[in-house]
Formats: structure tokens, sequence, C-alpha cells
């Protein structure tokens, strides 16, 4: 992904060497492309309206000024064992592999009789 967005150079570790390290290394040192690229995102990631300390003073007092903020706690939170493990959604998954598989059983055997069956000549009763 680094090497998509152009901040970076890929090199492959199963036949790097010591000279394809250098040469990597030295490119983006002396490569103009990569510096731009490094610039443009450090200038996104500082284009901030409030530095990250700001931003956790402000939070931590949100949630003391609104009594522990529980509006923004996770559903998750209230989901109850079955709901929390998805047991209804292993079982639902679970019903259907054990139906397709006896669905198959029968057509096997359906299949198996009409083979073996439809093979032997019947018998007359009169003998």
């Amino acid at each position: 992904q680094a090497s998509r967005a152009g901040y970076a150079l890929m090199v492959e570790i199963l036949d790097l060497t010591e000279e394809k390290l250098e040469n990597a290394i030295h490119e983006i040192l002396n490569s103009e492309k990569y510096t731009m690229r490094a610039k443009e995102l450090s200038n996104m990631y500082r284009d901030q309206t409030e530095t990250p300390l700001e931003r956790a003073v402000f939070w931590a007092e949100y949630v003391m000024r609104h009594k522990g903020a529980l509006q923004l706690r996770s559903a998750s939170r209230k989901l109850n064992f079955f709901q929390y493990h998805s047991l209804d959604v292993i079982g639902f998954l679970l019903f259907i592999a054990i139906l397709l598989l006896w669905v198959v059983k029968k057509l096997v055997i359906k299949v198996w009789k009409r083979l073996i069956l439809g093979k032997s000549k019947p018998r007359d009763k009169t003998e």
C-alpha cells in the first residue's frame, strides 16, 4: 500500500541483497518524488484544528460533563450471551448444513436402490 501511495519503495525480501537495499535507500533519500509525497502526507497529518492532547482532554471533559456519556457506549454492551456469541446464526447455519446432509443422504440412498434394484431381474412368485 505504501508503495502504491507513493511514499515507499517495495523491495522483495526473498531476493534482497546488500546492493539492492542500498540502491533502494539511496533512491528514496535522493528522489524528489518520495520527498514531495512525504511532505504532502505530513501536511495532511498536521492539518488539524487541535492537537491530539487537546482532543483527549476534550473527550475526557465531555465524559465527565455528561456523567459517563452512556450514549457513546457501544450497543454490543447490551447484547446477551446468545446474541454476543452469534449462537442464533451458528444454530441456523448448523441446521441448514444438517438439512443439506440429510437431503443428500436420501438422494444417494434413492439412487443407490434404483441402480441396484434396476439391474436385478424381478422373480416370478409362481415358481
